[in-house]
């Protein structure tokens, strides 16, 4: 973690934070992204750290990426384990897993993410498109406040 806050103090944007708060926040900004919680980042935690706080790319592409970010699965194939189909669908549960990396990387509360997925999938058809889940997240003020560094 300490090569993390020495890499994220020098990030465009830490440089506004007094030091004090930048000190509170690497530890939560860290374990947002150290997903698999091993105290390090692997090269996928730590590329989705460099494009979800790089504010030079606009934030509706950093969403994409998120979306997209473990989609593993050939075009056209359906996918039962919780990643997007190839046919464009994103299934509850996965829809749900980029809630809750959203929810951590803005600091907002965990558990409100089958709410939020219900909200999208208001027919419960069992799956949102890309561009449902991106439309619903650009429009909520939760995920469109000033990036957290």
């Amino acid at each position: 973690m300490n090569e993390f806050g020495s890499w994220y103090s020098r990030f465009p944007g830490a440089q506004n934070l007094d030091p004090r708060s930048m000190q509170q926040q690497i530890p939560r900004i860290f374990r947002t992204f150290d997903r698999d919680r091993s105290g390090a980042l692997s090269f996928e935690e730590f590329l989705s750290a460099v494009v979800m706080m790089n504010c030079s790319v606009p934030r509706r592409d950093r969403i994409d990426f998120l979306i997209r970010q473990n989609n593993r699965m050939p075009p056209l194939q359906n996918n039962d384990h919780g990643h997007q189909h190839g046919d464009g669908r994103i299934p509850a549960q996965y829809g749900q897993k980029v809630f809750r990396r959203l929810n951590d990387y803005y600091g907002l509360p965990a558990g409100t993410e089958q709410q939020r997925w219900q909200q999208v999938d208001r027919n419960n058809r069992g799956y949102a498109t890309r561009e449902e889940l991106m439309d619903y997240v650009s429009q909520q003020d939760g995920y469109n406040q000033r990036d957290q560094f």
